[in-house]
């Protein structure tokens, strides 16, 4: 008699290939979902690092002040996945917070930040920054939060201030499209009141879409909107992936416009640079800049006493540095 070579029931292999399949999906799809429900409760943080205590002359009329796309610590790669090992990214990080030490701005507005993304293993950049550079205070509003399984997405805006933050909330601006929005997230502003010596002035942090003009028009016009009835106009600050008309690689919408000329037109701001920008003023690409796209925009009523933009490689972007003049502060 021939014995035969036992094999589980084709059928009964497929049902448990089904129910396998079953659970892998179940577990993609809670993850996912649950990823999502927490992000909602988290889009805006506020930290204090008890260890800290910054110091600042009162007796100086002037603030220092300056933003900086960190380009999620991979340096100048052009995929957040070739930023390098753990090892690599955590030492671009400490030359990111020596760069920053150095700077030694009163108020950091930061894009694309990292605050539990896997490509940067899990690092709050924001976090981590504020105490390596001796921030007593940090916030952190996230564009894009969600995961699935083990992997997880999460970065966004972050301002570290030597000054106590009053208030910090969520600035929503128009998606780039409303299924995005709702699967990931979308790229929005962050609005800090911080209390400085003289008297709480307001900043709008803030990272606009680099996909189309007429996604960063849509943003500007729902800013002015927003700030419209205030009082003061706040300090704008950030990545705002737009330069005016007349500058090097400007760009307009399909009507026309452009996300500077619209903040130039409500005359509620003033920027440097004011007029066609040397080599040494433009922000991207960080190795060859051909451009400005990194902004500080003041109140009109404040002046610039300095402006400047860092040579560094540390990211794609530069980081861009004022020293502004606040008659309140005195």
């Amino acid at each position: 008699m021939v014995m035969k070579r036992s094999w589980w029931p084709k059928s009964r292999w497929w049902r448990y290939l089904a129910i396998g399949s079953v659970i892998f999906a179940a577990l993609v799809v809670g993850t996912y979902v649950y990823s999502r429900w927490v992000s909602t409760t988290q889009q805006i943080i506020v930290g204090r690092n008890e260890n800290a205590v910054a110091s600042f002359d009162e007796s100086r009329d002037f603030l220092r002040i300056a933003c900086y796309n960190i380009a999620h610590g991979r340096g100048i790669a052009e995929s957040n996945l070739d930023g390098g090992d753990q090892k690599q990214r955590a030492e671009r990080l400490e030359e990111i917070a020596g760069l920053l030490r150095q700077i030694d701005a009163d108020v950091v507005v930061l894009n694309e930040v990292d605050f539990d993304t896997s490509w940067s293993h899990g690092v709050n950049q924001a976090r981590q920054l504020a105490q390596q550079c001796g921030y007593p205070y940090w916030v952190e509003q996230r564009n894009l939060d969600f995961g699935v399984l083990g992997w997880r997405w999460c970065f966004g805006n972050a301002v570290l201030s030597k000054f106590p933050i009053r208030e910090a909330g969520l600035l929503k601006l128009p998606p780039h499209s409303v299924w995005e929005s709702w699967l990931v997230g979308q790229k929005q502003a962050v609005s800090v009141k911080i209390e400085t010596p003289g008297y709480p002035i307001d900043i709008i942090g803030i990272h606009l879409e680099h996909r189309d003009e007429s996604d960063r028009t849509a943003a500007v016009r729902s800013i002015l909107n927003s700030i419209a009835e205030l009082e003061s106009t706040p300090l704008l600050l950030g990545d705002l992936n737009s330069t005016p008309s007349g500058f090097p690689n400007s760009m307009t919408d399909g009507a026309g416009d452009n996300a500077l000329d619209l903040l130039d037109r409500s005359q509620r701001f003033r920027r440097e640079p004011a007029n066609v920008p040397t080599s040494d003023q433009m922000t991207y690409h960080s190795q060859q800049p051909d451009r400005v796209i990194d902004w500080i925009l003041i109140p009109s009523d404040w002046q610039f006493r300095r402006y400047f933009a860092v040579d560094s490689n540390l990211s794609d972007h530069r980081p861009i540095v004022a020293e502004v003049q606040v008659n309140s502060l005195k």
